[in-house]
């Protein structure tokens, strides 16, 4: 036996009873990731500042394309949902694993349910930011919290890695608040 939080119960289009078990989880990585820059007065253009540093950065990690990639868990699960739905999307999803079919299923699978196509992600959502404390004072720092969840075959290591990249800007730190790898179970 083995019990988790995770997974769902549903009645299917073709009125089957889905019961999801939950046999993989993605990993938490939290990370705070700090600008630094001249501080000075507000009315004095500053493009080097940690606000703007912070900024340009967090847009790289925002607009970055999102890598749907089917784990052998999320390939399962979609496969069995797929007998339970009628028509094309059953097909779709019955054969989720051949070649091309994935990032158009990923899709129309994010627009049905995000909690489904988030088992076809490693995410990561800016919840926190903290600069300032005055509107004519620019900050000598400036800093945002990021949760990324990390999925099955990867490890935080690896998507610290991939996010030094993505920042890639001068003067930037990051700073580990927790990582908690990815995690199966057969």
């Amino acid at each position: 036996e083995c019990l988790n939080e995770g997974s769902f119960g549903a009645i299917a289009p073709s009125g089957m009873t889905l019961m999801g078990i939950q046999t993989a989880e993605r990993g938490a990585l939290w990370v705070r990731v700090t600008a630094s820059g001249k501080p000075g007065h507000g009315s004095i253009d500053r493009p080097d500042s940690a606000t703007r540093k912070l900024v340009r950065a967090l847009n790289r990690l925002e607009t970055m394309p999102k890598e749907f990639e089917l784990v052998p868990e999320s390939r399962d699960m979609f496969k069995a949902m797929g007998k339970a739905v009628p028509g094309i999307g059953g097909l779709v999803l019955q054969n989720i694993d051949f070649p091309g079919i994935l990032p158009f299923a990923a899709v129309a699978i994010e627009k049905q349910s995000k909690l489904l196509a988030s088992g076809l992600i490693t995410s990561y959502n800016t919840t926190v930011l903290r600069a300032g404390s005055k509107v004519n004072v620019v900050p000598g720092q400036a800093s945002a919290e990021i949760d990324i969840r990390v999925l099955p075959g990867h490890t935080t290591v690896e998507i610290l890695d991939r996010l030094r990249n993505v920042l890639d800007e001068p003067e930037i730190a990051i700073e580990v608040l927790q990582a908690r790898e990815p995690s199966r179970t057969p």
